[in-house]
């Protein structure tokens, strides 16, 4: 196994999401030597398809694509009444979903840390 990555000891033993090791949810060859053979086929961010969280929590993401986690519209109603109709335009049709809700909308942004 590539060991390449320092977890603190202490995370490991207190967040469930570390019992199952890297590979559950990153993917990629945890039997590999070398980092980048072990890296090949990794997921980033693997929280950003549902399916990844499902497979240990298929009763929260059954109703995730509509939840205000996932859809943002929390954050999106609270800034957007700062804005013209035609700011409002532009930020709904392609600031919020490319800027705010491309790193502000997965479980792990908020239930995975380390």
């Amino acid at each position: 196994m590539y060991k390449g990555l320092l977890v603190d000891k202490g995370i490991l033993a207190s967040d469930p999401h570390f019992s199952e090791g890297c590979i559950s949810c990153h993917k990629g060859d945890e039997k590999a030597q070398d980092r980048k053979v072990a890296h090949k086929g990794m997921i980033k961010r693997p929280s950003d398809d549902v399916k990844t969280c499902a497979s240990c929590h298929e009763d929260i993401t059954k109703t995730y694509a509509t939840a205000l986690h996932y859809t943002s519209a929390g954050q999106k109603h609270g800034v957007r009444e700062r804005f013209s109709p035609a700011e409002r335009k532009l930020f709904d049709e392609k600031i919020f979903e490319q800027s705010c809700r491309s790193c502000h909308a997965s479980c792990g942004d908020c239930h995975v840390k380390n």
